[in-house]
C-alpha cells in the first residue's frame, strides 16, 4: 500500500540549465563531456561527469547536523549466499536484500565508499530518515522496520539525467539541509 506526501521535488543540475531541459530527467548532456579515448581496434571509453558527489556531501552534511536521522541505501549487488569479502558493519539484510545503514558516526570516507559501492550506473536511491528513538540495531531490522524507516523518510535522492545528476524529494516541513 502506497501512501502520499506531501514534499517537494528538487532537481539538481547546472546553473544556467533552462526549466525545460531541467526536467528531462531521463537524458544526460547536462555536463561537457571529455573526449574520449580511442582505442586500437576503435572501442572508446570517456569519463562521464557527475554531480553526484554533491549529492553525498549533502546527505553526509545532514548526518552531521541532524544526530537524529540515517541515510538507508540499498545495495542490488550482494546476495545473502555470496561469497567474498564482508560487506562492513554499515550492512543489514531484510529478506534476501541488502541495505546500509549510515549516520552520524559513520566516516566520511566510509559514508561515500559505501554508496559509491552500492549504487549502480543505472540505479542510485537514497534517503534520510528519521527513525523512532531506541529503535532496532540495523542488524535487527525485519520487513516492517523497513517499512517504518521508509515512512519516517525526510528526504529521498535518486539518480537522474543519465547517472549525471539526482533528483532529491524532501518531506514537507522537513528542514533544508
Amino acid at each position: 500500500m502506497m501512501r502520499s506526501v506531501p514534499g517537494t521535488l528538487h532537481a539538481y543540475v547546472p546553473s544556467g540549465v533552462d526549466q525545460d531541459r531541467a526536467l528531462q530527467f531521463s537524458t544526460g548532456g547536462l555536463l561537457p563531456h571529455r573526449q574520449p579515448h580511442i582505442f586500437e581496434g576503435g572501442s572508446a571509453i570517456a569519463a562521464v561527469p557527475s554531480l553526484v558527489e554533491a549529492r553525498d556531501r549533502l546527505f553526509l552534511q545532514r548526518l552531521t547536523d541532524d544526530h537524529e536521522t540515517v541515510c538507508i541505501v540499498p545495495d542490488l549487488n550482494p546476495r545473502p549466499d555470496d561469497p567474498g569479502p564482508p560487506l562492513g558493519n554499515t550492512a543489514f539484510w531484510v529478506n534476501d536484500c541488502c541495505f546500509h545503514w549510515l549516520d552520524h558516526a559513520t566516516g566520511a570516507d566510509e559514508f561515500v565508499d559505501t554508496i559509491i559501492m552500492a549504487e549502480l550506473p543505472w540505479h542510485g536511491l537514497a534517503a534520510i530518515c528519521r527513525p523512532l528513538k531506541g529503535a532496532r540495531s540495523q542488524y535487527e531490522i525485519e520487513e516492517v522496520g523497513l517499512r517504518l524507516l521508509g515512512a519516517s523518510a525526510v528526504e529521498v535522492s535518486i539518480r537522474a539525467f543519465d547517472g549525471e545528476s539526482f533528483l532529491i524529494w524532501r518531506r514537507e516541513g522537513a528542514p533544508a539541509a
